[in-house]
């Protein structure tokens, strides 16, 4: 799954509630670096791509789940 991708967010979160019926905890772990090396040698491309995953992919997991996690849901749970 990409968490830059709304819509595969969105089908993770809604698969997972439609096999288990709730969602207890939720931690926003996806990330990753491709810097190897200085940041001066750095491709603008790899930046971004850097980017939109440890940033829009937070933003756009949070979202989804907050959905099924905001009380006074019968599915609610905790989110860090």
């Amino acid at each position: 799954m990409d968490v830059r991708e709304e819509a595969q967010v969105y089908k993770l979160v809604d698969d997972v509630i439609k096999e288990f019926g709730q969602i207890d905890i939720w931690i926003n772990n996806a990330g990753y670096s491709n810097a190897a090396g200085m940041m001066l040698d750095m491709d603008p491309q790899d930046a971004m791509d850097m980017f939109l995953s440890n940033n829009l992919g937070v933003l756009q997991c949070t979202q989804a789940i907050m959905r099924y996690m905001q009380p006074p849901s019968e599915t609610a749970g905790q989110y860090l």
